[in-house]
């Protein structure tokens, strides 16, 4: 249950608000362009009408969690700390995380105070509270979060962990359930309910859960282990065998897997292959071994102390920013910078600072930084490919969004804007459509189904077009985009 740390918070729900579109054109950023845009269209007819205007979809609610920064601990100056007390540099080690423990319980019930109402303030207390071993309080606020939004994901998220923990493996398995219920396309949830599943004893139910999870994602070496450990447990030892050696194939120095294989062979009178996996089992296990102190000890030392703090300063920060406060979403981001300027998310802040003020070169350098020191980051890579074709940087955003698909093939906003760019170029239609068809069939999204009309229509299928895109209307009712254009495909019929 470990590579935790660093996830972003993921909401899902009916309403989804969408990011505007943003092309050469800027129909949509002033309302009398909607006019002269209805009047064009009028002229146009009904065939190729609503698709003059490329759509951008969420720029990264939908996507994996982002990876770790690898910045290494170091202490952070006072200088750089304003809200640190004057005596920090003569605290002992204790005493600073007791300070900053409470500095960001503090900074958490404050956002809950001041946001009343507000589920992404509960549930920024609720994993602080959480982080501090506080479960029953974690529990309570997570609660409140979902009778104010039921989307939020990572609150059922949150519970599971906790009923996990608590031993009550049914209810973890409901609850990760649930989440998935609503964002079928997020990774590694499978693998978590999997893993409840198998500790309740519902071993065939979990097969098929981690079967559903490799086909979203067939390079998820947790997966592959995941599947092994469920045909060792029902005597399956040859299929066992096989998803050990995918799993070592896509994680060569997975010591569980090792260690599964060699049992396996053993099993099944394989011992030279039993032999090769040992030696290289023994390899892993020191350096788990050593990892594994090292993660104790970052639990409770300073550095530990920091990183938690970073996310709860960042979720301030967001929170100030969503409600126009920018003043405080600076303080606040500040605060984390300070303590790890690397980060990738303090980087992304910044990157989408410089985005909304239109300095997209800017944005665009932030981007390419994170990606040389994180190449596996499909969050950045995703972000950098949309700055990149508000550019017209349309190779860059190619590769950036082959990337995407390459380690997500389980992600649906990848093929959507992979296909958008197609369509925005004019070449490989076909490819488009498919890829869009795709984005739909991973998950059922109003900007899924948008892109899905714009590439059937450019197929010459108008009818699939105009259902592709009451889909949409009827998935996001309130979305004055989806419902012009659709008075306008449906006006001669």
């Amino acid at each position: 249950m470990a590579g935790r740390a660093g996830r972003s918070a993921h909401k899902a729900g009916p309403k989804r608000r969408m990011v505007q579109p943003t092309t050469k054109s800027g129909l949509f950023r002033r309302p009398w362009r909607i006019v002269v845009f209805i009047i064009a269209a009028g002229l146009l007819g009904t065939a190729g009408w609503y698709y003059l205007h490329p759509f951008a979809g969420n720029a990264s609610s939908d996507l994996p969690r982002q990876t770790k920064s690898t910045r290494p601990e170091s202490p952070v100056a006072v200088a750089e700390t304003p809200w640190l007390p004057a005596n920090w540099e003569q605290l002992g080690d204790q005493q600073k995380i007791e300070f900053l423990k409470k500095d960001e319980l503090s900074q958490a019930e404050a956002l809950v105070a001041e946001f009343s109402g507000s589920d992404d303030a509960l549930v920024t207390l609720g994993n602080v509270y959480r982080k501090q071993g506080k479960s029953v309080e974690a529990l309570t606020c997570w609660e409140k979060a979902l009778a104010i939004n039921p989307y939020r994901i990572d609150a059922f998220d949150g519970m599971a962990m906790v009923a996990m923990e608590k031993g009550d493996h049914t209810r973890a398995a409901e609850l990760w359930g649930k989440a998935l219920t609503l964002r079928p396309e997020v990774q590694e949830y499978r693998s978590y309910q999997a893993q409840a599943l198998s500790r309740a004893g519902r071993h065939q139910h979990a097969i098929e859960v981690l079967e559903e999870e490799l086909r979203r994602f067939p390079q998820s070496a947790m997966a592959h282990y995941l599947l092994g450990q469920e045909y060792m447990l029902i005597k399956d030892f040859s299929k066992a065998k096989s998803c050990y050696e995918r799993a070592i194939e896509y994680a060569p120095n997975h010591t569980g897997a090792y260690y599964g294989l060699m049992t396996v062979c053993l099993r099944l009178k394989m011992n030279d292959e039993a032999k090769r996996a040992k030696v290289r089992f023994d390899e892993c296990k020191v350096r788990d071994t050593l990892d594994t102190r090292n993660l104790l000890r970052s639990r409770n030392d300073l550095g530990g102390s920091w990183k938690a703090a970073i996310e709860t300063y960042l979720a301030a920060e967001s929170l100030y920013r969503r409600t126009g406060d920018f003043d405080r979403a600076g303080i606040s981001l500040r605060r984390a910078e300070a303590i790890d300027p690397d980060h990738p998310r303090v980087l992304t802040r910044k990157a989408e600072g410089y985005r909304s003020r239109g300095q997209l070169v800017e944005a665009l350098t932030i981007h390419e930084k994170i990606a040389r020191s994180n190449p596996e980051d499909i969050l950045n890579q995703f972000n950098m490919a949309g700055i990149c074709l508000e550019l017209k940087r349309y190779d860059k955003a190619q590769t950036a969004l082959e990337s995407v698909l390459s380690q997500a093939p389980g992600f649906d906003g990848g093929y959507r804007e992979l296909a958008r760019l197609f369509l925005i170029q004019g070449r490989d239609i076909e490819r488009a459509r498919e890829l869009a068809a795709r984005s739909v069939e991973l998950s059922a999204t109003a900007a899924n189904y948008f892109v899905y009309s714009w590439a059937s229509d450019r197929t010459g299928d108008h009818t699939g077009a105009v259902a592709a895109l009451k889909q949409a209307v009827t998935l996001e009712p309130d979305n004055p985009l989806y419902q012009e254009k659709f008075r306008l495909a449906t006006m001669n019929e």
